[in-house]
């Protein structure tokens, strides 16, 4: 009873256990195609971070963009609502210049 015991659990430890003579895997600790693949993996996960990045960065451009034209929109349509119909506020001609440098801008940034 007790040699079959003995033999019972040397074939669990040999079984549950593979390792070489000395005590170390067998197995090679590095493969250097493995170890390209990562490299080749986290180089295209830093490059969709970066991605992500300046979509983030190119939106929120374009919302503070968007935001300034509709203030210098407005501005400009109140400072016309409010002054006499025969007469022109003087830097209304630059507000409608700078209104309509910035709608071209936002608008080529949309395009792209």
């Amino acid at each position: 009873m007790r040699v079959v015991r003995s033999a019972v659990v040397s074939a669990l430890l040999i079984t549950a256990c593979p390792l070489g003579v000395s005590g170390w895997q067998t197995q090679p600790l590095s493969n250097p195609a493995a170890d390209a693949d990562r490299r080749a993996i986290v180089e295209d996960s830093a490059e969709v971070r970066q991605a992500q990045l300046l979509r983030v960065q190119r939106q929120k451009q374009l919302i503070s963009d968007s935001d300034k034209l509709l203030k210098l929109a407005t501005d400009l349509k109140q400072q016309i609502d409010s002054t006499p119909a025969e007469t022109l506020p003087a830097d209304s001609v630059k507000k409608a210049a700078e209104i309509e440098k910035l709608a071209h801008s936002l608008r080529q940034r949309l395009k792209s």
